[in-house]
């Protein structure tokens, strides 16, 4: 029997991490509305998906009524993180970024035509949180069954620690092939493949042939380099492992993300052995490191953005890395929609 794409409703579309993903899936499906209020992602999104509807808007505004009207079959959110982040005020339910999200929950609540099929992302710290367990108490009324997860990139062969939080469900007769826990699972249920570690991949993998001049511009300028070279996490391209990135990430220093080291004939032990017997008056030793901050370009990659997602010419670079800091990982999300979310729907691949 041929069935028609299933319509899928993408809330905090940022620049279209959600959107690729379900690309990725090979699910039939279809995004027939997204939707942020952020300028920057919405140009980004509109770019990379043109022929998408985004609607540009407050969530908090969105009506039963209007939700209603789009029958929408699939609900992709990932809503701020920044009310659960342990590097923000972590105010929970308090935060009014959260204030959409607990909308979408009560509208979810009053729909007659609710979608079948939810996935949720956000930062580890969510599944402690007050409105993870408003969430939890919306889903149950309204039938859905669900399971959660706390996984990271490098469980997927991918050198990136970013561990998130993801919640998918399922409403009634829907159900997982799998028993569902109370907790958050770790790793992927067993008989579900798509998981490669330990086999991670290098860095080299994902590191982008550039000139030297454009490697000079993302050179670790030497005053930051003097004063904080020792909270920096420095890698090589044989390094299998690299920090997570956040929309600080090139402005400020710690907990932001790794830097490359470029020069590899230098020895990083020694270079810092030198930098401390100087008194810390001098980064020279570093500085011969090369050591330079990751591309734009290279972090999608690192996220999985496919090779044709680009950033319009007049989004700044201080744009692109807060705009893939509030971004997700695409593989991760592809593998939990088409191996767990939607193991009962056609696939075209």
């Amino acid at each position: 029997m041929e069935h028609s794409p299933l319509r899928v409703l993408e809330f905090y579309s940022g620049i279209g991490g959600l959107h690729y993903a379900l690309m990725s899936s090979g699910v039939e499906a279809s995004v027939v509305a997204a939707f942020d209020i952020n300028t920057s992602a919405n140009h980004v999104y509109r770019s990379n998906f043109p022929r998408t509807p985004l609607c540009q808007r407050n969530i908090c505004g969105l009506t039963v009524e209007y939700i209603e009207q789009l029958r929408g079959d699939v609900f992709l959110m990932s809503p701020p993180c920044q009310p659960f982040t342990r590097q923000g005020n972590k105010a929970d339910d308090k935060d009014n970024r959260t204030n959409s999200f607990l909308h979408l929950l009560d509208v979810l609540l009053k729909l007659v035509h609710k979608p079948g099929h939810v996935l949720i992302e956000n930062v580890q710290g969510f599944e402690v949180s007050a409105t993870r367990d408003h969430l939890i108490t919306v889903l149950m009324k309204c039938r859905y069954t669900y399971q959660e997860f706390l996984l990271t990139p490098t469980q997927f062969g991918i050198p990136n620690s970013r561990m998130r939080y993801y919640l998918l469900a399922k409403l009634t007769p829907l159900k997982f092939h799998f028993t569902t826990t109370d907790k958050p699972m770790t790793i992927l249920p067993d008989g579900i493949d798509g998981i490669t570690e330990p086999c991670v991949a290098p860095l080299c993998n994902f590191i982008q042939p550039m000139s030297c001049s454009e490697e000079d511009k993302l050179l670790v300028p030497p005053e930051v380099l003097l004063r904080y070279a020792s909270i920096l996490d420095i890698v090589q391209e044989d390094s299998t492992q690299c920090c997570c990135f956040t929309k600080a990430y090139g402005h400020y220093v710690e907990g932001t993300g790794s830097v490359l080291q470029c020069n590899s004939d230098g020895n990083l032990e020694e270079a810092f052995r030198e930098y401390l017997l100087g008194g810390k008056k001098s980064a020279d030793s570093l500085v011969k490191l090369r050591l330079r901050y990751f591309s734009s370009a290279e972090v999608a990659g690192l996220l999985w953005f496919p090779a044709q997602f680009q950033f319009p010419c007049n989004v700044t670079s201080k744009q692109q890395y807060r705009l893939l800091g509030n971004s997700l990982n695409v593989h991760v999300v592809s593998v939990l929609l088409y191996r767990i979310l939607f193991n009962d729907c056609d696939k075209t691949t």
